[in-house]
């Protein structure tokens, strides 16, 4: 589409629109990229809650390790602790 518009723009503006477009590209990956590393670290401290809330609730029974373990096996569907 640039390349479309970019004839019509005179001579002398060309370097700089173009710039302009690469930098408004370099943004949009960069939010991009940022979104993703975001939304990549939010799972991981969920997985890290999920995993500390259900040690600290084992903490305070007394079951076999056993049982413990099957208990941490267990899935999560995220409305329950387990």
């Amino acid at each position: 589409m640039v390349a479309q518009v970019l004839p019509q723009i005179p001579e002398e503006a060309r370097a700089t629109v173009s710039q302009s477009v690469n930098d408004g590209r370099d943004a949009a990956k960069f939010t991009i990229r940022y979104g993703l590393d975001t939304t990549n670290s939010l799972g991981r401290l969920v997985a890290t809650t999920v995993a500390l809330r259900r040690h600290a609730w084992l903490c305070t029974f007394r079951f076999s390790g056993d049982v413990q373990q099957s208990l941490m096996d267990m899935s999560f569907d995220g409305s329950r602790l387990f």
